[in-house]
C-alpha cells in the first residue's frame, strides 16, 4: 500500500514522548506537504489505492508506542519491536518526506534567491544537524523536501544549485543575487565560496545514496555522525547499524550497553 514517511526532528514540534498524538493542524500541514509530494511525482490527485481517496503517512510519533510497555525482560517491548523495523519503513515508503522549518514557505521565498544562498539555506537545515535523520534519509529510496510552495527532490534540488552556480552568466544573470555581490565583490572569491558551499552539501547527500548499496565505510559514517547530535546516546548503535545498511533488529537483541552493540556492529 502506498504510504509517506515523514522525516523530522522533534524538537521543531512534531515530537511527543506522553502519547501517540500531533495536533490536527499539524496533519493538515503535513498532509499538504504529502500531496506537494505527490504532485511532483506525477500522480493524479486521486489515484490512490482505496475508494476512500486517502493517503497514508508513517509519522514516528503516531506509530512508535511513546513508552516500552513490557514488563518482562524476556518480552521485547512494542516500542523496541517498532523501532526494529525503522528501517523497512523507510525503505519501503512511496517517499520520505522531509519536514524543514527553517524552510517553510512564509519563512523564505527560496526559489528567488541566488544559488550561494539556497546552498547556505540548505546547510544550516536543522534536518541535517541530527543523527536519526541521517540514518533515515539512508533508508530512503526517494527523498523530497516541501520548499518555496512545492516538493523537490532533495537531490535534484543540490544538483541545480550546482548547475546555477557554475553558470556564472547564463543569460547575464549572476551565481550570486545583489546582496551576496555587495559583500564579496571579488566573482572569483564569490564562485569559490560557493562551490564550498555546494561541494558540502553533496558531501552529506552522497552519504545518502551510497547507503542503498552498502558502499558507506564505518568510520566516514561516524565521522558524519560526530558532526550531528542526538537526545539519547544509546539510540547511537542502532543509528550507525541502519546507517550502513545493518537492521536494527540485529542490533537491539544484543544487551542494552552501548559498547556491546557497537561490537555486534563491527
Amino acid at each position: 500500500q502506498e504510504y509517506y514517511a515523514i522525516s523530522h526532528v522533534w524538537s521543531e514540534g512534531l515530537g511527543n514522548r506522553t502519547a501517540n498524538a500531533i495536533f490536527r493542524c499539524q496533519v493538515r500541514d503535513i498532509m499538504r506537504q504529502v500531496r506537494q509530494t505527490r504532485q511532483a511525482q506525477h500522480h493524479p490527485p486521486h489515484s490512490v489505492s482505496h475508494a476512500s481517496n486517502e493517503v497514508c503517512i508513517w509519522l514516528d510519533t503516531l506509530c512508535i508506542p511513546p513508552r516500552h510497555d513490557s514488563q518482562s525482560t524476556l518480552e521485547l517491548s512494542g516500542k523496541t519491536l517498532a523501532i526494529q523495523k525503522i528501517d523497512l519503513i523507510f525503505a519501503s515508503a512511496t517517499s520520505v518526506v522531509v519536514r524543514e522549518s527553517t524552510l517553510r514557505d512564509d519563512c523564505v521565498d527560496f526559489f528567488n534567491l541566488g544559488p550561494l544562498k539556497q546552498a547556505m539555506y540548505l546547510q544550516n537545515m536543522v534536518w541535517l544537524s541530527r543523527c536519526w535523520t541521517l540514518a533515515e534519509a539512508i533508508a530512503a529510496w526517494k527523498l523530497y523536501l516541501p520548499i518555496g510552495g512545492r516538493s523537490v527532490e532533495l537531490r535534484e534540488l543540490i544538483e541545480n544549485i550546482k548547475a546555477s552556480a557554475c553558470d556564472v552568466t547564463r543569460d547575464g544573470a549572476r551565481a550570486a543575487d545583489e546582496e551576496v555581490e555587495n559583500h564579496v565583490p571579488d566573482p572569483k572569491l564569490r564562485q569559490l565560496i560557493c562551490d564550498h558551499a555546494v561541494t558540502s552539501l553533496l558531501h552529506s547527500v552522497d552519504a545518502f545514496g551510497n547507503g542503498h548499496e552498502g558502499k558507506n565505510e564505518l568510520i566516514k559514517t561516524w565521522n558524519i555522525l560526530c558532526d550531528r547530535s542526538t537526545t539519547n546516546s544509546d539510540d547511537i548503535p542502532g543509528i550507525l547499524a541502519m546507517a550502513n545498511a545493518i537492521s536494527p533488529k540485529d542490533i537491539v537483541i544484543h544487551p542494552p550497553r552501548t559498547e556491546d552493540r557497537i561490537k555486534a556492529i563491527l
